[in-house]
């Protein structure tokens, strides 16, 4: 995307308006689905929704690929006791989503899967299919990982209910 309309859709989300991503009832019913998911697979899966990359970040060059690596150290994703942890990350203001997994999800299911989900997520982001997308990328992450793992979680390590920033 040019540095021009990642900086406009920037200055758009500048401005507090009505966005679906940010309506109570929706967020309550993606981290419904994200608990659900979570209590029948026993994986941990973090979603962030991020209205714009902070403008200071913005200015010194930041991404979404590298803003999501920063929230994953940040909220500490990559330190879950079976080494399981995803970050759902989604950019609002440029209609970008990254995936990051903890080491051992990595290994397993590797790069491609993760920006093919991402990909038919931004798909269907343009269709305005954003809660579909959400739940569907949400319930092939578990079941994918699902494939790979079966922990025995004790206690819920990260926040089923999206985070907004």
């Amino acid at each position: 995307m040019a540095w021009w309309k990642s900086l406009f859709q920037n200055i758009l989300f500048s401005f507090p308006f009505p966005s679906i991503f940010f309506q109570k009832l929706f967020l309550e019913k993606i981290g419904k689905k994200n608990s659900d998911l979570e209590k029948k697979y026993g994986h941990e899966v973090l979603v962030i929704l991020e209205r714009k990359i902070p403008w200071l970040l913005f200015f010194q060059g930041m991404n979404s690929k590298q803003r999501a690596f920063q929230l994953f150290l940040h909220h500490r994703v990559w330190d879950t006791e079976e080494n399981d942890g995803i970050l759902f990350y989604i950019l609002v203001a440029e209609r970008k989503v990254e995936i990051l997994a903890d080491r051992a999800v990595h290994q397993k299911l590797g790069s491609a899967f993760f920006q093919k989900i991402c990909q038919e997520t931004c798909v269907s982001f343009q269709k305005k299919e954003h809660e579909e997308a959400i739940v569907k990328t949400l319930e092939a992450i578990f079941v994918e990982t699902n494939k790979h793992f079966h922990p025995k979680r004790k206690e819920n390590e990260l926040s089923d209910r999206p985070l907004i920033l």
